[in-house]
């Protein structure tokens, strides 16, 4: 429509009625695209809400995942920290390893010992 006035508009002598029906159709234009715009912000809006609303979803079923995953770990942790907890202490293996800890000391004591003896000896 625009173009059309707009090309009625540019013809040289333009006439009363031209100038009337040109701004006529001025204003029929601006009148139709008012609520072209306020559609499309509408539209616009919705795609946006819609957006929000997808996103939501994902968010809850991820948490919802998480949560199960959670859950899951949690038995899994319990079992295994129920297991530690029944079988006997760990004590004897710390004193265990230290007892071995204690005769590598001691032969490395005497090893030394020895050598020093041997140094003595050949000199």
């Amino acid at each position: 429509m625009r173009k059309v006035a707009y090309e009625l508009n540019a013809l040289d002598k333009p006439s009363v009625d031209d100038r009337r029906i040109f701004a006529e159709a001025k204003t029929a234009a601006a009148n139709l695209e008012c609520p072209a715009i306020e559609r499309v912000k509408l539209i616009e809006k919705c795609a946006t809400e819609a957006h929000l609303i997808d996103e939501s979803l994902r968010n809850e079923r991820k948490d919802a995942w998480t949560a199960e995953q959670r859950a899951q770990l949690h038995a899994k942790l319990s079992a295994m920290i129920y297991g530690v907890e029944a079988t006997p202490g760990t004590t004897p293996t710390d004193s265990a390893a230290d007892a071995v800890m204690a005769r590598v000391q001691a032969y490395r004591e005497i090893k030394n010992q020895i050598q020093r003896a041997r140094d003595d000896g050949f000199r």
